[in-house]
């Protein structure tokens, strides 16, 4: 049986050659630009040294000085430089932004939906939508409320006949003083909703320990005035060291605990660094997971290749053993994006089971 990334390949083979070109232009076309730009900013560096150490000079009665004439001439060609240098470089920074949309929209309408449905057929993508505030704000996990939402990469369908929903969301609040208007960033991640099987009576929340230091008051209110522990996972001696919980039952936390489900978090924080938080009750389940340097979910580097030669390291495995045992790791970015994706699904298969 063909492995997830050789049916990948096949599914997107139809794309991945026009793609391949766009991106190799939108690359040529970015190398040209910086190195035009860097052409021009010698240029203007040598020119105002000019000004800078030998006109002076000139002018202070150097061995040929020159008239006044030259000192507006000077000026007028400095000034002309650096109003060329600024539009040219305006203008290169826009260009291949624009590009970049355009690969960028051929990329997940094309490409990337090809991809999740190889992974999940049940799941329909949809690459402009996003949550909307209530969403979010059933969640708890945000002191002030959610304002505003942008966002893109919208999943939805149904895992173990649950409904779920997940996408990658900016969430701002906005503090409105008389006249003036200030945008707060609030969260920047994926954030996951889906129903669960309605096991859990009290609530659970799953948290980074400095995150839990600051929120668990108003945890224990929201839950019930439950207690907050460590949990020292029989499935990871690092579980403890990254997350705490705050529970109303935790006979309920070791039922919920799955190993599955401990690989997986800590899986997210040691090979991803990402934070993770999950709110747990209700029948639902809510999951907000962010990096510390706003990493940017199911992208790729469009200066290079998707997909490069496969290269097999027999003492490497997989990032994430999920679908098909037999992935081994490779250097391209059609792996990676093959594995974040997984991770993501199977997350959604324990938390639904």
């Amino acid at each position: 049986m063909e492995n997830i990334l050789e049916q990948v390949r096949s599914a997107i083979q139809v794309h991945l050659n026009t793609f391949e070109e766009k991106r190799t232009e939108f690359e040529r076309k970015g190398k040209k630009a910086k190195r035009i730009s860097l052409y021009l900013l010698m240029v203007m560096v040598g020119i105002l040294a000019i000004s800078i150490f030998y006109f002076p000079y000139q002018s202070s009665g150097g061995p040929f000085p020159r008239p006044d004439f030259m000192d507006w001439l000077m000026m007028r060609i400095g000034i002309f430089l650096v109003l060329l240098f600024t539009i040219f470089l305006v203008f290169a920074l826009m260009s291949p932004d624009k590009e970049r949309k355009r690969l960028e929209e051929t990329f997940k309408n094309k490409i990337f939906k090809s991809l999740v449905w190889v992974i999940n057929s049940n799941a329909a993508y949809h690459p402009k939508h996003f949550f909307s505030p209530d969403s979010l704000e059933q969640s708890n996990f945000f002191d002030h409320g959610i304002d505003e939402v942008e966002g893109e990469d919208y999943f939805t369908g149904e895992m173990n006949d649950k409904k779920y929903f997940f996408s990658e969301i900016e969430a701002f609040n906005i503090d409105k003083t008389g006249e003036n208007e200030r945008r707060s960033l609030v969260f920047k991640g994926l954030f996951v909703d889906t129903w669960i099987e309605s096991r859990i009576d009290g609530g659970i929340m799953i948290m980074p320990k400095a995150f839990s230091s600051k929120k668990n008051q108003d945890l224990k209110v929201f839950i019930g005035g439950g207690e907050k522990k460590v949990i020292t996972s029989p499935y990871s001696s690092s579980f403890g060291s990254y997350y705490e919980i705050v529970a109303n039952d935790f006979r309920e936390v070791e039922e919920f605990l799955k190993p599955e489900l401990v690989r997986i978090l800590c899986h997210l924080k040691e090979e991803m660094g990402y934070d993770v938080k999950m709110n747990v009750g209700a029948g639902k389940a809510y999951v907000a997971i962010s990096h510390t340097k706003f990493h940017d979910f199911f992208s790729i580097d469009y200066n290079k290749p998707l997909d490069k030669t496969l290269v097999h390291h027999s003492h490497k495995k997989s990032k994430v053993d999920i679908l098909d045992e037999g992935i081994t790791w490779t250097d391209t970015q059609l792996q990676d994006l093959i594995d974040e994706v997984s991770l993501y699904f199977e997350l959604l298969d324990v938390l639904t089971k």
